[in-house]
């Protein structure tokens, strides 16, 4: 029960949260980047209307850089947006998008190829991630399955050979017993605690320091 309030409980909901993020990212670079193909539309036009699609969390990071650029000084301008970028600062490549962002506020012009070939990498990115969900999916199956396989092996060895009767008395209530049990429930807990760490990382590409 406090395993799964202090470890399983805050996993599924970081994953659920980190999902929606990546989500509004994605959806932010490729309507960003439609609306800059448009070369009469400016950097702070587009940010109103993606702002305007966007919600939860990355919406109101959205409305504040777009209220911090306006009348901004170039250093304004920098400030802004790396304000911005750092609560995503682990995904390279919206990084690198920012920052062409960055320089289109602040020449007033924007290189639109370098633009989409980063869109066109944040995309595959998307499909790698989603390759990755179902390699994360099959993994846990496997998880439980071997788990579960194990477990029966175990109690099938223990118990098939002397019966129940004989099983409770001469083992699982002798010092031997309470000693392999704790050991395979130990085994068991490290394995368990490490995957649902690996389970719960879902990001295929970032920095890590």
């Amino acid at each position: 029960m406090v395993y799964g309030y202090r470890v399983m409980i805050p996993i599924s909901v970081k994953r659920v949260y980190d999902a929606k993020a990546f989500k509004e990212r994605h959806n932010f670079i490729n309507s960003l980047t439609q609306i800059l193909s448009n070369e009469n539309t400016t950097v702070l036009n587009a940010l109103d209307t993606v702002a305007n699609r966007a919600s939860g969390q990355f919406k109101e990071d959205l409305l504040t850089l777009r209220l911090s650029l306006q009348g901004a000084t170039t250093e304004q301008i920098n400030a802004a947006y790396e304000k911005f970028a750092e609560r995503y600062k682990d995904d390279v490549i919206f990084d690198l998008y920012i920052e062409q962002l960055t320089t289109a506020t602040i020449e007033g012009r924007t290189n639109i190829n370098t633009i989409k070939n980063i869109k066109h990498l944040y995309n595959q990115l998307k499909r790698k991630q989603e390759d990755f969900f179902k390699m994360k999916q099959r993994a846990s199956y496997e998880f439980r399955l071997v788990s579960i396989i194990s477990l029966v092996l175990l109690l099938t060895i223990s118990v098939y050979p002397f019966g129940m009767d004989q099983f409770v008395n001469a083992y699982a209530h002798q010092p031997v017993g309470w000693l392999t049990n704790s050991i395979y429930l130990t085994l068991m807990g490290v394995f368990f605690h490490s995957y649902m760490k690996r389970i719960g990382d879902d990001e295929v590409m970032k920095v890590k320091i």
